[in-house]
């Protein structure tokens, strides 16, 4: 199981932040007694991130590569 969380932050020269870049190993979850996968993690993050910046940055959630088998 991967635990990683790799953020790439773009600021402006003036330190206005514009922008996240997330890579999550597993950003979607599975829902109990249901045949699909939920992406609310990241309609989450999504409304942290505008309550806590009045900066309003770009959010770019990204998945991992898949692996080859």
């Amino acid at each position: 199981m991967d635990h990683a969380l790799e953020l790439l932050f773009f600021w402006t020269p003036e330190r206005k932040l514009t922008g996240i870049g997330v890579n999550v190993a597993c950003p979607s979850q599975v829902v109990e007694s249901q045949y699909y996968v939920s992406a609310d993690f990241w309609n989450d993050a999504r409304e942290e991130l505008d309550s806590d910046n009045p900066h309003n940055p770009e959010f770019h959630p990204e998945p991992p590569p898949l692996l080859a088998a």
